[in-house]
């Protein structure tokens, strides 16, 4: 009884050490250079149109707040490979100076 008991623990303890899968990767990208209009303001983020769609970026992100209309500078990573985010952008321009500094 004992050994049943050993063999078990130890079955039991390998099956535990086994490789959890991780969700969404490996993922791979394609990185592009893009041009983005500023649609909306929103309490802490502008909305934008671009090439692949609608997107939202945080003030801080942009260094400052844009006008509606203007229209900004991106790097935009598109998957191609896995299930991870399939869009992720960076703002490439210079910092925006808000009104009130």
């Amino acid at each position: 009884m004992q050994k049943l008991i050993m063999i078990s623990s130890v079955m039991l303890g390998l099956a535990a050490c086994q490789p959890v899968p991780v969700d969404g990767g490996p993922c791979t990208y394609d990185t592009s250079d893009i041009s983005a209009e500023v649609i909306a303001l929103n309490d802490n983020t502008a909305e934008f149109e671009g090439p692949f769609g609608a997107f939202n970026m945080s003030y801080s992100e942009l260094g400052g707040t844009p006008e509606i209309g203007d229209t900004l500078d991106f790097s935009a990573d598109i998957i191609t490979k896995g299930t991870c985010t399939p869009h992720i952008y960076s703002y490439t321009g210079p910092s925006f100076q808000d009104d009130d500094q």
